[in-house]
């Protein structure tokens, strides 16, 4: 069982760093390590170590790996009850306290291959119409993948990724062009891509709607509240923040509370708490970028918390109070006398009141504490189902992908075989078809005629079995398997089952295996005139 301290998986996960620029290190290890044993499986090695190798053997496997790990796997208006909801009652919303001459920004993050984006893109234009959206409304798609945006720059779709559209939106947005689907190009100035890790990049500022979903899952807990403290930063003072169906947030109501839990719809916090830190930041330079032109850093105020006790503070080296720090020390001791003096009891148990608050007050700390575990782990193993979920959906989409070109294959073999059972059918001469070993795998129409022998009594028996009573010395066809020939007739004396004697004369060409090598061989059998 391969775990996060097997050797090489470190190796493995700083290559791929190196190989892609993105850095695994704050996913969440136990979904990390399914995929990468998933990969490599598929792939036939063991270990960490043979499948570093096997990667730089096959490059086309670093873009399935990737694609596996990221999971890039999304969809038009994709749980369209929580876009009805963003169409019908968030947008409005968000609009309506938005001067009309101020420009509505919008921020997609794991925006994948687009069709999130794109489906933004439609409801707003809805919302605002046409000419407005143009002209004011910005829409920015990042992701880590490189790829996936390549992708999403392109707008192009086919007609299976568009069936979850509605008819109406789908002629209006969308120009055909062969057996594709683009993005109206007037429409797609609005919107700006450019590659962003969320983890540790400079975040977009001054958003209104931030939509970032079924992404913050596959981080751990201490990355995800760093990326939600960016995500803060980056939304106005009434922003909201859209998370996918898997994802919850409650571990983090200090920087968002909810406004639709069902659709999971969060708005920023105005003001952060005193003891709340900002992100720090991280140990390599962290690629800021311009809301405009995606290049130049967001610089955010540094909020640097308070770690000595307020009445520490309050004292000054001489000893003496100013009037402003007598008057928070006054404040703060009567507030500490109101909170004793609640749960006194009267007078006759005085002497035991500072010792027994002291005790219940540790043991709340103590049982807070253990329901703050509690908690946190049952929203890690929450994320973890919502992760496997994802997970497990994916790989449905691909199973059914597998199915329905399955299916397509199928039917085209089965085209292909009434096509050829026609044929044989349809000839006036005889056709067997028989492999290396002279096994009989075809026996048409026309030899059942000419031999008296019906294909059921044929098909898998040998063409040199006795009772057959077919010509079997005189058929020169094992020769003609073991040379280079294409091509060779003879002519022999035959007796039907029936009894009749007749000359057949037999023509052979070679039966061509999937890999192109002679398998076997197409016996033409017809009675010789002459």
């Amino acid at each position: 069982m391969i775990t996060e301290h097997a050797p090489g998986f470190e190796a493995l996960l700083e290559h791929l760093t190196r190989y892609r620029g993105i850095d695994f290190s704050g996913y969440k290890q136990p979904s990390l390590i399914r995929r990468v044993v998933s990969r490599m499986r598929v792939a036939g090695v063991g270990d960490c170590v043979d499948y570093l190798a096997y990667l730089d053997e096959h490059p086309a496997e670093y873009t399935t790996l990737f694609d596996s790990i990221l999971i890039n796997v999304t969809g038009f208006f994709r749980d369209d009850a929580a876009w009805g909801y963003v169409s019908e009652t968030l947008l409005p919303k968000l609009l309506a306290i938005k001067p009309v001459e101020e420009p509505v920004r919008v921020w997609s993050a794991g925006c994948a291959s687009g069709e999130e984006v794109y489906t933004l893109a439609m409801l707003f234009a809805e919302a605002v119409g046409l000419e407005a959206f143009c002209h004011r409304v910005k829409i920015y798609a990042t992701d880590v993948d490189e790829e996936a945006l390549t992708q999403a720059r392109q707008g192009a779709y086919n007609d299976e990724d568009l069936e979850s559209i509605p008819a109406s939106l789908r002629t209006r947005y969308f120009e055909t062009a062969g057996s594709r689907h683009i993005f109206r190009p007037d429409l797609r100035r609005v919107i700006v891509f450019g590659r962003q890790d969320v983890l540790r990049d400079a975040p977009i500022s001054r958003v209104d709607l931030l939509v970032c979903r079924n992404t913050l899952m596959y981080f751990d807990s201490e990355a995800q509240g760093r990326i939600l403290a960016r995500f803060r930063m980056a939304l106005v003072e009434a922003g909201y923040l859209f998370l996918g169906k898997a994802e919850l947030i409650p571990a983090h109501t200090h920087v968002f509370h909810p406004v639709n839990l069902k659709h999971h719809i969060f708005q920023r916090v105005a003001t952060l708490g005193f003891h709340e830190r900002l992100p720090e930041r991280p140990d390599r330079g962290q690629r800021g970028m311009d809301p405009d032109r995606m290049t130049q850093r967001n610089r955010q105020p540094r909020v640097v918390p308070v770690t000595r006790p307020l009445a520490e503070t309050a004292v000054r080296p001489g000893g003496s109070l100013t009037r402003a720090d007598a008057t928070i020390r006054h404040r703060l001791l009567g507030e500490r006398r109101r909170t004793v003096g609640e749960p006194a009891p009267s007078a006759g148990g005085l002497h035991g009141v500072p010792a027994d608050l002291e005790t219940l007050n540790a043991a709340l700390q103590v049982t807070n504490e253990e329901l703050e575990t509690s908690n946190a782990e049952f929203e890690s193993t929450n994320e973890e189902l919502g992760s496997m979920n994802e997970e497990l959906h994916a790989t449905n989409e691909e199973l059914e992908t597998l199915n329905t070109e399955l299916h397509r294959r199928t039917s085209e073999l089965s085209t292909t075989n009434s096509i050829l059972q026609s044929i044989l059918t349809g000839l006036q001469v005889g056709v067997a078809v028989v492999d290396r070993h002279l096994t009989i795998l075809l026996w048409n129409h026309g030899a059942e005629e000419l031999w008296g022998l019906p294909a059921d009594e044929v098909r898998g028996r040998s063409l040199l079995s006795a009772d057959l009573r077919l010509p079997a010395e005189q058929l020169q066809i094992a020769g003609f398997l073991a040379g280079a020939a294409n091509h060779e007739e003879m002519t022999v004396d035959a007796t039907s089952c029936r009894g009749r004697a007749f000359r057949c004369r037999i023509t052979c060409t070679p039966f061509l295996g999937p890999g192109g090598d002679r398998d076997g061989a197409v016996l033409v059998m017809e009675e010789a005139t002459k």
